[in-house]
């Protein structure tokens, strides 16, 4: 009797507990995610060097944190300031270019393609179309860019808090797990089927979004410079850290280059690369649920309805509840099959 009252009372504090998270639990789980999926590079370390003691592990993590991000800041600094530099030179060179006159040019270029697929429409009709969407556009770019200033504090917080929970579980992890998962799923073999497919389906689709950013930021290069656009293994390098920021991926790369090429060279150029950004797009869709579903033993049918139906659910976080879930059903399924079969 004692015991059930003490497992109610820990159930308690721990919702209790989790109810205080609540308000800062995208930070915290990301924390833990990370931690998460930087231990194996923690452990190789420790056994490599045979460093078991618990101050060590203290500094080894706080060194791997540091060169994951060094790994992904410096470049993205560099290929960032390097890319304001050739916006600013762009800028001085657009001087001379007549804007109306390319307008006007790329007006007649539409009215003329439609006409050949025997769509009658004016310029006067098309332009307003296009100023409509412009203006909604604008509209939209700086609703977000309102949005994004007015977060920017609570963005540098959850950054902050983001670092320490990945720090903190990346040298307590272990030992935490191994005391709190025996309260939560007492149940050894249900235990054991959550933390294998867990840890599974995180590494998988980590792995799965480094593979697909790779292979995005190679499309735009082959895109870019079939179109001759400067400097297109610079953009190709912003665009690989540009895929992992979610809605907005690699389409404002395109989208400028596209823009660039019609004021400069060629509006069929334009719209190839326009086309291309599409391609990404679909890359992006149909390549991730493809590479996950090697480690998860799921179709690519039922990944990709985890991944929509997870996103639609739960936003940005359901690319990983989606396909968990799925994976658990998978694998919950087995072992009661495996265990009716002994």
């Amino acid at each position: 009797m004692k015991i059930k009252t003490d497992l109610a009372f820990l159930y308690i504090a721990i919702l209790f507990s989790f109810l205080v998270v609540w308000p800062v639990l995208f930070p915290f789980v990301l924390g833990i995610i990370l931690a998460f999926v930087s231990e194996p590079a923690v452990s190789f370390i420790e056994n490599k060097l045979r460093l078991r003691n618990y101050k060590w592990r203290w500094l080894i993590s706080f060194l791997v944190i540091i060169s994951i991000i060094l790994v992904f800041a410096i470049p993205l600094f560099l290929f960032v300031l390097n890319g304001v530099q050739q916006l600013l030179a762009l800028a001085r060179a657009q001087e001379n270019i007549s804007f109306p006159e390319k307008i006007n040019e790329g007006l007649i270029w539409a009215v003329n393609s439609l006409q050949r697929f025997g769509i009658k429409v004016t310029e006067a009709e098309i332009f307003a179309k296009a100023k409509e969407w412009f203006g909604k556009s604008a509209e939209i770019i700086g609703s977000f860019a309102a949005t994004f200033l007015s977060a920017t504090p609570t963005l540098l917080f959850d950054l902050t808090l983001t670092f320490m929970s990945w720090f903190f579980f990346l040298v307590r992890g272990p030992q935490i797990r191994a005391i709190v998962l025996p309260f939560l799923i007492p149940w050894s073999r249900q235990r054991e089927i959550i933390c294998s497919t867990t840890g599974e389906v995180i590494r998988s689709i980590v792995l799965a979004n480094i593979l697909v950013s790779i292979i995005q930021a190679f499309t735009v290069w082959i895109v870019l410079a079939i179109a001759n656009v400067p400097h297109a293994s610079l953009f190709a390098g912003i665009a690989f850290f540009m895929s992992f920021v979610p809605v907005v991926g690699t389409a404002p790369i395109m989208i400028g280059s596209a823009i660039f090429l019609y004021f400069n060279q060629s509006i069929g150029m334009s719209f190839f690369v326009l086309f291309g950004s599409v391609v990404t797009g679909l890359i992006d869709n149909f390549l991730r649920p493809l590479l996950v579903r090697g480690s998860t033993e799921l179709n690519f049918f039922w990944v990709f309805i985890a991944f929509v139906g997870g996103i639609s659910q739960f936003g940005v976080a359901g690319a990983l509840l989606g396909p968990l879930a799925f994976s658990l059903f998978v694998a919950a399924y087995r072992s009661l099959d495996k265990s009716e079969v002994n």
